[in-house]
């Protein structure tokens, strides 16, 4: 059998925000599609904000994560702390 198409996982870059974008709206589909589009490029600025992208060998984005340092607002979680946004 053979293997599946190799995946590569890199940052996400300001070249992928229309793929970016397609998985969002698929992760979220209640989300506003102009307020995420506008999340993109205010999230690859942001030092405590990163984003993941999945490609395959042929180019094709096929996955993202996306990760944040927050800050207070959860019970029970200290100050500062890694969350996972979106897979």
């Amino acid at each position: 059998m053979p293997l599946a198409d190799p995946v590569l996982i890199r940052p996400a870059q300001p070249g992928d925000h229309e793929a970016w974008l397609a998985m969002r709206r698929a992760l979220w589909p209640f989300a506003q599609p102009d307020e995420m589009a506008s999340e993109l490029p205010a999230m690859l600025a942001n030092p405590e904000q990163t984003a993941f992208i999945a490609e395959t060998a042929s180019g094709r984005l096929a996955g993202l994560i996306e990760l944040a340092i927050r800050g207070q607002g959860l019970d029970g979680v200290p100050d500062r702390h890694g969350l996972l946004e979106g897979w």
